[in-house]
């Protein structure tokens, strides 16, 4: 638990200390749930070679207990931390079979928040393909559900996300002011993007920061930028859903 914590507030050199040490202490204990629970904190999110094929080791070896222990709602994590992994490693065939698979776990066991996360995932990969009407879709479904704005981190995280699809859907000058607007708040709240969507975020800014000096010249990226950081949350809120429905 301490160490998922320090994962959300991205302080990974302890996420990785006590992963070590719940890994250390559930082997003690000889209990095999407690074992594949910790493992799944042993997945990193590195985007080194090799640190990717020891976190896909790790994330099967949990998936194989929580699967000999028949505890659904264990595979499906395990499954949804593998597919951050297979999308670190820009693997996203491998990456959107395992989301899908964790997807329909969550709606067997009715694992709503972890079913909204799945669509998200399944929205970051359809960009990432290309396909930004899909992601599109998948990531507006996702904002209009409660669990998620009841978040301020997460629905800041989701219009980041979102960006990219916009732009690359023809609004980069849009896409810019929310990328401004967002990282403002993200820096208000003291903290940062999630660790395992931290590229993605950055592919968005690259994509939309190309397309936008692309139609209106170069430093309009800054310009818009600079005008999205001026927004409060309820006027970015506003601004990105006013014309989505």
């Amino acid at each position: 638990g301490a160490s998922e914590l320090a994962f959300h507030n991205n302080d990974l050199d302890s996420y990785h200390d006590l992963a070590r040490q719940a890994v250390r202490l559930a082997h003690n204990t000889g209990d095999k749930n407690l074992v594949a629970w910790s493992l799944t904190q042993m997945i990193d999110c590195s985007k080194d070679a090799e640190e990717i094929e020891q976190s896909i080791n790790y994330g099967k070896e949990s998936l194989a207990l929580f699967s000999e222990l028949g505890i659904k709602q264990g595979m499906a994590y395990a499954l949804n931390r593998l597919g951050e992994v297979y999308k670190l490693g820009e693997d996203l065939e491998q990456a959107k079979q395992v989301y899908e698979a964790s997807l329909a776990l969550c709606k067997e066991t009715g694992d709503i928040f972890r079913e909204i996360m799945m669509m998200e995932n399944l929205g970051l990969i359809a960009y990432l393909e290309g396909d930004y009407g899909r992601a599109k879709e998948f990531l507006m479904c996702v904002l209009r559900e409660d669990y998620v704005a009841r978040s301020m981190r997460w629905v800041v995280c989701m219009f980041a996300e979102l960006s990219g699809s916009m732009a690359c859907l023809g609004d980069p000058l849009k896409a810019a002011r929310i990328l401004g607007a967002c990282h403002g708040l993200i820096s208000e709240m003291g903290i940062d993007y999630f660790p395992f969507d931290q590229p993605v975020v950055e592919k968005c800014t690259a994509d939309t920061r190309v397309l936008l000096e692309k139609t209106s010249g170069e430093g309009s990226f800054e310009v818009a930028w600079a005008e999205g950081q001026l927004r409060t949350y309820e006027q970015l809120v506003d601004y990105v859903l006013r014309e989505e429905g």
